[in-house]
This record gives structure tokens, C-alpha cells and sequence, in this order.
């Protein structure tokens, strides 16, 4: 796992596997013809706002220089709210694994890796909006999601119309408050 800001080297293989998940039909905010452009566009604004966390292939010159890593398996942001009073919670978004590689746990690892990030910054509930009818609420189900909230038609697309559906995970143990 990998965090801080990327090199462009960096930010090309991000690009690189983020069109071919859409092209892959991922459902990661745009349809499967989405223009590179358009994806690079909205990976900048990320970049600038959120916490990257990124999964890459382990390879034996990182088992021997730490510095090194193999190529990108996968990759999502963290997102903490600006309000104080939601500042213990985090948002999960544009999460993503090489189409190629899948079957293979590495989205439940990256999910891991996203939560263990989550926690390490102090959040304690994990959210995670995705898009109905990819089969998604069950991979986040077996991650330890539950449905939260659904909005249903509330993602228009030119195949037509999805349910936009909300899901929480805890992180950590609620705090007890005294009575």
C-alpha cells in the first residue's frame, strides 16, 4: 500500500487504470465511453482534495528496497467531511482494481487498506456511495457495510436510470457516552 502524493509518472498510471476500469464497464463515476480528459480532470480534483491510497503488485526488489513498488493494482480516496461534527467520519470513493486482476482479493485488500488508512487518521465510521445494479452492496457487504440510505432513479445515465445507494461501515467501537 501506498500513500501521499503521486509523481506524474505516478498520476499516468492512475489515468491509465482508471479509463480502463470504465472501459471495462466499472461503475467509478463515469460510463464506459467516458473521454480521458474528462477522467483526468476529475483524478486532479481529487489529488488536490482527498487522501490517495494506492495498492501496488509486490515484486522481490521491494521485498529487498521498501522504496520500491511494482505496478498499480489499484487504488481509492479517503474524504473527511469539512463539519466538525462528522470530522469521525470518512468517504470511500472512486475505489478501483485492475479489471484484469479480478477474482483475486485485491479488492477487499484495497477496501483494507482504505480502512486501515481511515482508522489511522482517527475516523471511526466509513461511507461509501455506489451505483445500483453492478453488484457492489454485496462485495461491500462481505466487507462489513450495511445499506444506509437509497436514492432510488438517482443516477441518470444515457443506458438509463440506477439506484444510488449508500452504505456505512464502522471502523471503530461506538464511544460510550455517560448518562
Amino acid at each position: 500500500m501506498l500513500t501521499g502524493p503521486p509523481t506524474d509518472a505516478d498520476r499516468s498510471e492512475l489515468l491509465d487504470l482508471w479509463v480502463s476500469v470504465n472501459a471495462a464497464g466499472g461503475a467509478v463515476g463515469f460510463e464506459a465511453s467516458a473521454p480521458q480528459a474528462d477522467v483526468a480532470r476529475v483524478l486532479d480534483e481529487h489529488l488536490g482534495a482527498d487522501a490517495l491510497v494506492r495498492l501496488v503488485h509486490p515484486t522481490m526488489d521491494t521485498f529487498y528496497d521498501p522504496s520500491s513498488y511494482g505496478a498499480l493494482i489499484g487504488f481509492g480516496f479517503l474524504h473527511r467531511p469539512t463539519a466538525s461534527v462528522a470530522r469521525h467520519r470518512v468517504s470511500l470513493l472512486r475505489v478501483m482494481t485492475n479489471p484484469a486482476l479480478r477474482g483475486r482479493w485485491f479488492g477487499r485488500l484495497l477496501v483494507a487498506a482504505l480502512h486501515g488508512q481511515a482508522r489511522r487518521s482517527s475516523a471511526e465510521i466509513a461511507e461509501i456511495d455506489y451505483r445500483g445494479g453492478t453488484g457492489l452492496g454485496e462485495f461491500y457487504e462481505r466487507c462489513g457495510y450495511a445499506e444506509s440510505g437509497r436514492v432510488v432513479d438517482g443516477l441518470k445515465f444515457s443506458f438509463g436510470y440506477r439506484d444510488d445507494v449508500s452504505m456505512t461501515c464502522r471502523l471503530t467501537p461506538p464511544v460510550q457516552q455517560g448518562r
